[in-house]
């Protein structure tokens, strides 16, 4: 329930920076999807191999919090990666529009 809440979070988080860089935001939240699944399911089956815990297993809480910490590690790696990407608004755009509309004036 928490790793729902906390998804969604991050998806909506990744549009609201997109929007303001102008970015398309598909790409984005598809790297979180397959970085969250893939370091969920890999630690998760990692811990339990390691620690030789079964499915029926009544410590297979513990083999999901690490899982869990690290899928949350990397939502927050990839809105810092969109943070660091260059607006894809450039100012000579807002220029030449603004040019185009002086005849007007």
């Amino acid at each position: 329930m928490i790793e729902i809440v906390a998804f969604i979070y991050f998806i909506r988080k990744i549009r609201l920076i997109s929007e303001e860089k102008g970015i398309e935001a598909k790409a984005w939240i598809w790297k979180l999807i397959l970085r969250w699944l893939a370091i969920d399911i890999g630690v998760m089956a990692g811990v339990m191999y390691l620690f030789d815990i079964g499915m029926e297993d009544e410590k297979l809480f513990l083999a999901a919090i690490p899982a869990i910490a690290l899928a949350l590690v990397s939502a927050f790696y990839t809105v810092n990666q969109l943070k660091e990407q260059e607006n894809n608004l450039m100012e000579d755009e807002f220029v030449k529009q603004d040019q185009n509309f002086d005849h007007f004036r």
